[in-house]
């Protein structure tokens, strides 16, 4: 048994594939003898015998289909066999001796015997570019095959394969440095804290007036709001961040005395104490601005302060009386089933009220309305209320939280959407823990997404508004509305 191993490289479709000839075994009855000429894989061409030859052909990187012929036998006539003419088969004895050879991909595809002589001038005309590998019958003939240039003009010029462009991502902030410690009963500041770091104009107004306020002494509240602000956007130990808390916390109890200590407090509270406190820098901060030859706006007034009508009719002789009043947040009664927008329409609906009208009446009704609406609308749900017995108990009604709201004032309406929540979990008034949820910071307001941010003290979680409104529907307690622009 003779065998040997030979590599073609096959040009096929423009691509370059490796033939891979495994193994090509000769069996024979009759061992070669001195003096035969080898051709080229240790067989003899004396052989007397048609020796039939056993191969297998397989493409690189490329599987064999069904069908294609795989592992077949494929008989070669020896040129020089002892078997006369009369012999032979009729297939045998045609003028144009038929080989069975195996092709790609039509392996049982029957191919005339290559011409032994050329004529050089056909050579020149013909395509194909000559390569010298082994050949059968005759396995020192040079066969042609075909060049790879040729067959890509043949096939016209390959398209370049155009790489994708990448797609802009968004620049991902690291939250992991916006928790605030508790420094004790502390929950309620740091969710009215994350409330205001939440409202990006209210930050930006605080930011943008830094000249101003830096240079005032009466300012430390902006300083410290400020500086927290930062400390957010870098990795900031945790005790420089209780020390920056401690500070903040002691310039609010110095005007509110009710938030010194560790007791728990309550959020909404301290929030309008702490935009009170801010608000009341405006007066200093403006003149100190006029003599650097400049304005100052109150974060709090240009964004929060809204002003309402109280209009007042006397049931007896429909004597009307107006009030106008300033605020920065209302204070909305719970109902049961209500979402959030039924219970701001429920506080400005007309309702009874008892009053001493100089006519002797002392019925009226009061009717509430905006006379102008806020950037930043902030509506508080009373969940605490004191019972007969003078405790104070939580209403735990769920309320459906609207993404979205219309208000209207006298003059005009407005769209807006909801941006924040604080919430209060536990049973009741004296025991809890308070917690904000808000829109995520990289949210861009002309792409607007639904990435939401809860925050827990230290605790930073990445969660969807659709997922807070739907986890703080039996908790929410105070709702944070920014006006956009409607549809």
């Amino acid at each position: 048994m003779t065998s040997c191993s030979v590599a073609v490289r096959l040009h096929s479709d423009g691509k370059k594939h490796k033939l891979q000839r495994d193994m090509w075994t000769v069996r024979t009855s009759n061992p070669p003898k001195p003096g035969d000429v080898s051709t080229g894989c240790g067989v003899s061409s004396a052989v007397s015998k048609e020796v039939p030859l056993r191969f297998r052909i397989s493409f690189a990187g490329e599987p064999w289909g069904k069908g294609q012929g795989r592992n077949k036998v494929s008989p070669v006539p020896n040129k020089e066999s002892n078997k006369t003419d009369n012999e032979k088969t009729p297939a045998q004895s045609s003028p144009a001796e038929s080989t069975r050879q195996t092709f790609w991909p039509g392996q049982n595809k029957v191919s005339p015997a290559p011409i032994k002589e050329s004529n050089e001038a056909e050579k020149e005309k013909s395509p194909v570019q000559a390569t010298r590998h082994t050949c059968w019958p005759n396995p020192n003939k040079v066969c042609p095959v075909p060049a790879l240039k040729t067959i890509v003009q043949r096939r016209g010029p390959q398209r370049k394969s155009k790489s994708p462009k990448p797609v802009p991502q968004k620049k991902k902030i690291n939250l992991m440095h916006f928790g605030l410690p508790n420094l004790g009963n502390s929950c309620y500041m740091n969710a009215s804290i994350q409330s205001l770091m939440t409202m990006v104009p209210f930050m930006v107004s605080v930011s943008s007036q830094e000249t101003i306020w830096r240079q005032s002494r009466e300012a430390g509240l902006l300083r410290s709001l400020h500086t927290i602000q930062e400390s957010r956007h870098a990795p900031t130990g945790k005790q420089q961040k209780i020390s920056l808390l401690n500070t903040f916390k002691a310039m609010i109890a110095s005007k509110a005395p009710e938030f010194h200590g560790n007791q728990q407090k309550d959020a909404h509270e301290f929030l309008t104490a702490l935009m009170g406190q801010i608000q009341s820098l405006a007066p200093n901060l403006q003149s100190f601005a006029s003599c650097l030859g400049t304005t100052y706006r109150c974060p709090v007034q240009k964004l929060m302060m809204f002003t309402m009508d109280r209009i007042r009719t006397c049931r007896g002789c429909a004597i009307v009386s107006r009030q106008r009043e300033v605020s920065t947040n209302l204070s909305l009664n719970m109902r049961p089933g209500a979402n959030s927008d039924q219970l701001l329409d429920n506080y400005l609906k007309e309702t009874e009220l008892e009053y001493n009208c100089v006519c002797g009446s002392q019925k009226s009704s009061l009717r509430s309305s905006f006379s102008t609406l806020p950037n930043v609308l902030i509506l508080h749900l009373q969940r605490f209320r004191y019972t007969p017995t003078h405790h104070l108990e939580k209403i735990n009604y769920n309320v459906h939280l609207n993404r979205d709201i219309v208000v209207s004032s006298q003059n005009d309406a407005a769209c807006f959407s909801l941006i924040g929540i604080i919430s209060h979990i536990g049973k009741s008034a004296n025991h809890g823990h308070y917690i904000f949820d808000g829109k995520h910071p990289h949210n861009n307001p002309l792409e607007p997404g639904d990435e939401w941010v809860s925050y827990s003290d230290t605790d930073v979680q990445d969660i969807t508004g659709e997922e807070a409104c739907w986890r703080r529907q039996k908790t929410a307690y105070i709702l944070f509305y920014q006006r956009v622009e409607c549809d």
